[in-house]
């Protein structure tokens, strides 16, 4: 006669295995659940869809603004080993303005791309608009999302100067621009400016706003980073826009016999964040967004800023005289038509030389 579990006694010196202590399954009064246990271990395996929920969806454009009354395409990557389905919405105050779904045949060993293409609703004029892009992947014959992606998207209206016609006449502007591009760039957005043939005119006193058009060779226009600091320092707010090559002694280094500026500052893109956040720092459509990258140089114990292609190095040259005198590597001209942040970033270049903001534009 076998004693009770609950009496039963051991004899001296008998040990059971470890692999008896996990066979609790198989003991009353849990052995009749067994089989679901089996089951649910089974379903887990083979349900489970083959994506990560921490990092399923990657976005490859880094920018995020956009023209309204616009169709644009983003484009995702999913990490998927198995047939997926995605869908993406637009989703503007909770409210969805576009919506678009695709099926995922993956490659082995390659994630697949998806491309969403947005239609991006018009917005009135002087508006910015923030808006998401929300796509969802989920596991082919799945009504559960496995993996979720949010992207924040800023909309804006084609002009950057809607209802600032008086603030553009008040900075007076002064353009040297012998290359006629920027000049041609400004008529078509309506900025008002007074076209300078005489470089050395720049440096008359005064308080307008001093431009030098995009793409301008220091090199071949040898006198003209003289005539800048010189116009910054006879209280001339001056912007620069990225030059081509050549280079700028550094005012107040030794000997450079130009007027020495309370403060020097080299920055990167970041500057762009700092200028307004809904701005594209890291990248626009058409790819780079520095067309001039600015370095430190000494050659004959002259200390100089040039001029180089190695995006290594600086995009933005500050000198704080009683104005500011900014070297902006950022190709605006050039980029114009490629998105909104480059005419929406001259905007704000504009504001900050002169220090004479023009209001945000309206939420």
């Amino acid at each position: 006669m076998i004693p009770h579990a609950a009496t039963r006694m051991e004899s001296p010196g008998f040990h059971r295995p470890p692999w008896w202590w996990n066979m609790h399954l198989l003991r009353p009064p849990r052995l009749p659940y067994l089989p679901l246990i089996l089951l649910a271990g089974i379903l887990t395996s083979v349900a489970m869809p083959a994506i990560s929920a921490d990092s399923a969806i990657s976005a490859v454009e880094s920018w995020s603004g956009v023209f309204g009354r616009s169709e644009v395409a983003f484009h995702f990557t999913v990490a998927a080993a198995e047939a997926t389905s995605a869908g993406w919405r637009l989703v503007i105050d909770n409210r969805v303005i576009s919506r678009g779904e695709a099926n995922i045949r993956p490659q082995p060993g390659k994630p697949a791309t998806i491309e969403a293409k947005i239609a991006v609703p018009p917005v009135k004029a002087g508006v910015i608009i923030p808006a998401t892009l929300i796509v969802i992947v989920a596991a082919e014959g799945s009504a559960a999302p496995a993996a979720t992606l949010e992207k924040r998207l800023w909309i804006f209206s084609d002009s950057p100067f809607t209802d600032r016609s008086e603030w553009l006449k008040s900075l007076d502007i002064h353009l040297y621009d012998p290359l006629g591009k920027t000049a041609e760039r400004l008529e078509k957005a309506k900025v008002p400016f007074r076209l300078i043939g005489n470089i050395e005119a720049l440096a008359e006193p005064g308080e307008n706003v001093v431009l030098i058009g995009e793409g301008l060779s220091f090199a071949d226009y040898r006198a003209l980073p003289e005539m800048m600091a010189l116009a910054a320092a006879a209280g001339h707010p001056v912007l620069c826009l990225a030059p081509a090559k050549g280079s700028l002694p550094i005012p107040g280094a030794g000997g450079v016999e130009l007027p020495a500026p309370a403060r020097i500052i080299l920055r990167h893109n970041d500057i762009i964040t700092e200028l307004d956040k809904r701005l594209d720092a890291d990248a626009w459509p058409a790819g780079d967004i520095t067309a001039a990258n600015l370095a430190i140089s000494c050659r004959d114990n002259l200390a100089s800023i040039e001029v180089v292609k190695d995006r290594n190095n600086w995009s933005w040259l500050e000198l704080a005289y009683r104005h500011r005198l900014v070297l902006c590597g950022f190709g605006i001209i050039a980029r114009w038509d490629d998105g909104p942040t480059p005419r929406f970033l001259l905007a704000r270049l504009l504001e900050y030389v002169s220090g004479e903001p023009a209001g945000e534009n309206r939420p």
